[in-house]
């Protein structure tokens, strides 16, 4: 083994085997004139008192400076060797811990937006304009999973029984399964075909978000293998839905376009827990991702997101006031975690963004969720 420094403010340390596969570092590793830079952080008081930003150099930043092909990536995925894999709009990248290297599609010519990005065994499904794919670790090379997948792709979501959900933009859901390579269509003509999002929950059950009929929730019965309307009461009737994101207690969570985030439990009761009017953070959403069961990182045109389950309390973990920062911190597309309990944010306008897990406990100012009240959380 031998061990690769790392230059923050301190020095942290990574292992990475000799002749092996390298393994993404807990933080961006110092390399020369071509270093990924920290961003810097300083603390600023507000009119009103409350302090926000304080200093956090571990924060990194990767942007075309850096290598990408674009500054809008919508979607982040660690692999099964480690590196960390970034669907943009102008094509698939790996980062290894130094470089950004990019894998052009010869399936889709010139369109190399990637829609989707999810991980699986096989290596990574990743979603475009034109279809789904699959790309081998192996090989480095792409492979379509079927010519009936003509649509763009919106997601993708894995069940238990090898199944892979397709949410498509014109063409319904597909079920894929990995190891028979079967295809079925849904086709939801009564919604367009258009279907938001795609969820297996912890029971492995398979739900389906659309916007365009009454209903916005359905499910799958699998004794008719129909996707059925999921009556929904309480605070919402109609969802403009555009993330889920399943609880392990049996709980659902939706983020929405314009009414912010949602808890739709078992029987089929909603509770709006932030408004995005009141909240004014969290308009737009575009991922959920939980956080060690006890948070919610919501991913939104206002910035990154943190949601207290317990405590019904939130807050912002971009630096929106910041005038050096807040156009990059903002439009947040993508959520994912490593296997170091960090966690990477890519935005529309301002790359990739990585916090250490320290990090993430240490940022920015907390709000109750009902009052909408300011409060310093350290």
């Amino acid at each position: 083994m031998r061990k690769i420094s790392i230059l923050m403010v301190s020095v942290l340390c990574m292992m990475m085997p000799v002749g092996g596969e390298a393994q993404v570092p807990t933080a961006f590793v110092s390399k020369g004139t071509t270093d990924i830079q920290a961003q810097p952080h300083t603390i600023t008081q507000t009119s009103s008192g409350a302090q926000w930003a304080p200093v956090d150099p571990m924060v990194r930043s990767i942007t075309m400076e850096n290598g990408l092909p674009s500054n809008a990536v919508r979607s982040v995925v660690q692999g099964s060797k480690g590196y960390m894999w970034f669907g943009t709009d102008n094509g698939l990248c790996r980062f290894d811990g130094y470089d950004v290297k990019t894998y052009y599609n010869p399936f889709t010519t010139v369109d190399q937006y990637v829609s989707a990005l999810t991980a699986c065994e096989e290596g990574l499904l990743v979603g475009c304009n034109n279809g789904a794919y699959l790309f081998s670790y192996e090989t480095d090379r792409f492979q379509k999973l079927s010519d009936k997948i003509t649509a763009p792709v919106l997601n993708f979501s894995l069940d238990g029984d090898q199944n892979v959900w397709i949410s498509t933009n014109g063409q319904g859901v597909f079920r894929y399964n990995r190891t028979t390579h079967e295809l079925h269509q849904y086709p939801m003509k009564n919604i367009q075909g258009i279907v938001q999002c795609m969820l297996v929950d912890a029971n492995n059950q398979v739900w389906m978000l659309s916007n365009h009929s009454n209903a916005s929730i359905y499910h799958l019965n699998k004794s008719t293998d129909q996707f059925e309307a999921f009556p929904v009461k309480g605070d919402a009737n109609k969802f403009y839905g555009m993330a889920m994101l399943a609880s392990p207690d049996g709980n659902i969570y939706v983020g929405t376009w314009d009414n912010g985030l949602f808890k739709l439990n078992a029987d089929g009761s909603a509770e709006q827990l932030m408004s995005g009017t009141l909240s004014n953070a969290v308009h737009h959403i575009h991922q959920l991702y939980n956080n060690g069961n006890k948070y919610i990182l919501i991913a939104s045109d206002d910035g990154l997101v943190q949601y207290d389950i317990q405590n019904r309390s939130w807050r912002m973990l971009s630096e929106v006031n910041n005038p050096s920062r807040s156009t990059s911190e903002r439009f947040v597309y993508g959520i994912a975690g490593d296997n170091e309990g960090g966690i990477w944010v890519t935005t529309f306008y301002g790359g990739v963004s990585y916090l250490p897990s320290t990090s993430i406990e240490q940022r920015f100012r907390a709000y109750s969720a009902r009052q909408g009240d300011c409060a310093v959380m350290w």
